[in-house]
């Protein structure tokens, strides 16, 4: 029993890897003619057409896929007494013959020369994909209509596996921009979706097809939780798409304010305070303040940081006569501290003028990133097998050993001694014996 049990899994698991194997080894495409013609041939009673062009689009096919086998199929409808020399409108006429049919009765008929023309489409693009059916000693009275003309075309697939991230890196680069680093196992284009949340809205790109790959990334605010996704695509077209990631951005502005000198006879402004706001459901802050009590100040510089971080980041820097300003770059639920003070040419205010704010918190579930559900057909093929096998198996062990177990016949019991002497117990054994007697007892 188990040897025989033994055996079966071993012809299971080989059924079930040569069948997803064989599934993957070779795969067909139907290619469906196009032609702005009538798909007709017939003798001049029937008006003498004598030829008709269409076209076999290759492109549709994957890229990397190799072409085993071409087979140009046509069904027709009416009889002819000849045939049609079907050829490859855009070779010379002394090699443009690809083959010629037999058209007889109605029905379906094929040739598989045409794959040396396939294979010369598919390495010379500009070779174009026409073909043309020309009529061949038709009779006068012929006509045959032409129809479900299509490439049927088989082969192996080509690059059918996803490429592999194997490193990604976001890092600050100038004062003003991040660079992203992305290395792959092949060569790849590199996509970045870009955003304040998973629904992104900026994207940034590399269309060349490179192993390692460095994308400048501009536009970005100061103080902001930035999520981002790369999405690596080879040239089979095969795609791979990382999690989501983030990072907080530390972009300053232009003008550093550590290139001045401090000096303390500028006094920094007055009265700084903040009010928030709310502009089409986005939160800002908006600061207020009173002049420095020094007429000739240059302007404000106005910083920012979230509160615990150690260095103030440069929101903008504004003149003299601006006394409000509005920061449209805050998040829900982060706490700020404002940081204001004065300058003048190159020098600024020793002290400065802070206010700390507590942004709101909000429901930010609908803003969480859903990872896309993926139907796998092999895989749910594969689990339904699997599930049939045990099943099969459980079947097999209830009917061997279970099922006997209520259904054994019970031993008779010894028959009981005949203490009464009862003749019936003994009528075919005295009968037997009265027969057999001799007459003359």
């Amino acid at each position: 029993m188990k040897k025989i049990f033994t055996t079966f899994l071993v012809v299971v698991v080989s059924s079930v890897f040569l069948f997803f194997v064989h599934a993957e080894e070779k795969v067909s495409y139907t290619i469906n003619a196009t032609t702005s013609a009538i798909t007709e041939l017939s003798g001049t009673d029937n008006g003498n057409k004598t030829s008709f062009d269409l076209d076999l689009n290759i492109s549709e096919l994957p890229a990397d896929f190799v072409i085993e086998t071409a087979v140009l199929q046509f069904s027709t409808s009416g009889i002819s007494t000849g045939s049609v020399s079907i050829v490859d409108k855009y070779k010379p006429l002394i090699s443009n013959s690809i083959d010629i049919l037999t058209l007889g009765t109605a029905g379906t008929k094929q040739t598989n020369k045409i794959l040396a023309n396939v294979l010369d489409w598919e390495t010379s693009p500009s070779h174009n994909y026409g073909i043309s059916f020309q009529a061949k000693n038709f009779g006068v009275a012929n006509k045959v209509n032409f129809s479900d003309i299509k490439l049927l075309v088989t082969g192996i697939p080509g690059d059918s596996i996803a490429p592999k991230i194997i490193k990604q890196e976001i890092l600050k680069d100038t004062l003003v921009t991040y660079k992203l680093t992305v290395e792959t196992d092949e060569a790849t284009k590199i996509v970045m979706n870009l955003g304040k949340t998973s629904t992104y809205d900026l994207v940034f790109k590399d269309d060349n097809y490179l192993t390692k790959h460095e994308i400048i990334v501009t536009n970005l605010q100061n103080g902001i939780t930035y999520h981002y996704q790369v999405l690596a695509l080879d040239q089979a077209g095969n795609e791979v798409k990382s999690p989501d990631y983030s990072f907080l951005s530390e972009i300053t502005s232009q003008i550093d304010s550590s290139s001045f000198e401090l000096d303390s006879g500028i006094f920094p402004p007055k009265n700084l305070a903040f009010e928030i706001t709310k502009v089409e459901n986005n939160y800002h802050v908006y600061l207020t303040w009173t002049a420095s009590i020094n007429a000739d100040i240059t302007g404000y510089v106005i910083c920012r940081r979230i509160q615990g971080d150690q260095n103030f980041l440069e929101l903008s820097i504004v003149e003299a006569n601006v006394l409000n300003y509005t920061d449209d770059t805050v998040e829900m639920g982060i706490d700020y501290e404002y940081q204001l003070k004065s300058y003048k040419l190159n020098k600024i205010s020793n002290d400065e003028s802070t206010v700390k704010v507590s942004m709101p918190k909000v429901d930010d579930s609908s803003s969480q990133s859903k990872l896309p559900v993926s139907n796998n057909t092999g895989q749910v093929l594969m689990t339904l097998f699997v599930i049939a096998v045990f099943l099969f198996i459980a079947g097999y062990l209830v009917v061997r050993f279970v099922i006997p177990r209520f259904f054994v016949k019970k031993p008779i019991k010894a028959p009981l001694d005949n203490i009464l002497n009862d003749p019936t117990l003994y009528e075919e054994q005295v009968t037997s014996e009265v027969e057999n007697k001799p007459e003359n007892e």
